[in-house]
């Protein structure tokens, strides 16, 4: 829920128009389409900063019926992109999605999401690679929830099974396996929250997650499979309201490998996902994720990764919008092996020339250190380009 409410960004994003979509039956398709380029001051993302200059394209399209009852809905993205010089750096990712909802009666649903993302591992992953290509990861992911309201009281089950797949790797003609990186993850959660008004609700939940690895890590021979537990109690906002939407959460995250030689991971959990509409010019966005990384980090079981950022948005004029926000993010193994800090600020602007067709521009900086002086670098990013839409 924390992660996906699309209400919550609709109500930062306060834009002059809405897309209308094209109606097809009882459906409506809304297609939209990025088209940019730009400089990267640091491909590579390491200390010894190497620049290049990009395009790409991000095509998206969605699907939603338009019913009294229930709800489908069908949706993929893109990004594909091409370097001048470093064709390493390439992207070329895609995503394909489907959810629906079924109406048993009006205090009682049933919600599914089935999904397929094959994607490039970013140089900045934990895991990743510095030289040679990147690798490529598959994640397939089904999730099912059943949500029950009893008056004021709402109780959700919900369970989810991922699998994740990490293909080869090259260098200077060598190909290396990542398949001790492979796992399967189900989780299982139950929440409770209770209503005290349409914008206001606290709750709490309880998950547990089961991580399965087939094979030990090529890096020290020890199997990543583990167990944990996830807490968390917090506020939600809602999603209907027209100045505050989402929820916040604060609770206690463990992860306990199988194996002995590996120690548990678990810290504190700041989960968050709001939006605050400030004024009819100005909004507010923040977002916070907390969850226990994975690793093959010889004699680590996982890194507790956090992540907390705010953005504002606002409104120049009735057709240019700015956009700024600061984001830092932490991934600590707790043994002094894993000690990562990054940085990230960001400018956005937007120009509005009619309802399907926006300009727009953003540049990101990126600090980031971790444990010893080799790792640490600085990035700038450019974007610019056009986004249509329907």
């Amino acid at each position: 829920p924390l992660r996906d409410d699309r209400a919550v960004p609709r109500l930062f994003l306060q834009e002059p128009y809405d897309p209308v979509g094209i109606a097809i039956g009882s459906f409506v398709l809304f297609p939209e389409v990025e088209i940019g380029g730009g400089y990267a001051s640091n491909v590579f993302r390491a200390p010894d900063a190497r620049s290049d200059g990009f395009a790409d394209i991000r095509p998206a399209v969605r699907l939603v019926s338009n019913w009294r009852n229930h709800a489908l809905e069908f949706r993929s993205t893109g990004a594909f992109s091409t370097y001048n010089e470093y064709d390493s750096e390439n992207d070329n990712s895609y995503l394909v999605e489907g959810r629906g909802r079924l109406d048993v009666t009006r205090r009682t649903n049933v919600q599914a999401l089935l999904s397929h993302e094959r994607g490039l591992e970013s140089r900045s992953a934990l895991d990743a690679n510095a030289v040679g290509s990147r690798v490529e990861i598959e994640t397939n992911r089904a999730e099912v929830a059943l949500n029950q309201r009893f008056n004021r009281l709402s109780l959700q089950l919900r369970g989810s099974a991922s699998d994740y797949r990490y293909g080869d790797s090259e260098y200077l003609g060598v190909e290396t396996s990542n398949q001790d990186r492979d796992y399967d993850k189900t989780e299982e959660t139950v929440r409770a929250s209770w209503e005290f008004k349409p914008t206001l609700s606290v709750f709490a939940e309880v998950g547990v997650n089961q991580r399965d690895y087939d094979r030990p890590a090529t890096s020290d021979g020890i199997n990543r499979t583990s167990n944990g537990e996830r807490y968390r109690a917090g506020l939600s906002f809602g999603n209907t309201g027209e100045i505050l939407r989402g929820e916040i959460a604060l609770g206690y995250g463990i992860q306990r490998p199988d194996s002995a030689l590996l120690d548990n991971i678990d810290g504190v959990i700041l989960d968050a996902n709001a939006s605050w509409r400030l004024s009819e010019l100005t909004s507010l966005l923040f977002e916070a994720r907390s969850d226990i990384s994975e690793t093959t980090t010889p004699d680590v079981g996982g890194a507790f990764y956090r992540s907390a950022g705010i953005s504002i948005r606002h409104a120049l004029r009735r057709h240019l919008i700015l956009t700024a926000g600061i984001n830092y993010a932490t991934q600590d193994s707790g043994d002094g092996i894993i000690d990562e800090r990054e940085l990230r600020s960001a400018l956005g602007v937007e120009y509005f020339v009619n309802r399907d067709v926006i300009l727009f521009g953003d540049y990101t900086h990126t600090k980031f250190n971790a444990v010893g002086d080799l790792s640490d670098y600085n990035a700038d990013d450019i974007r610019v380009g056009v986004r249509l839409r329907r």
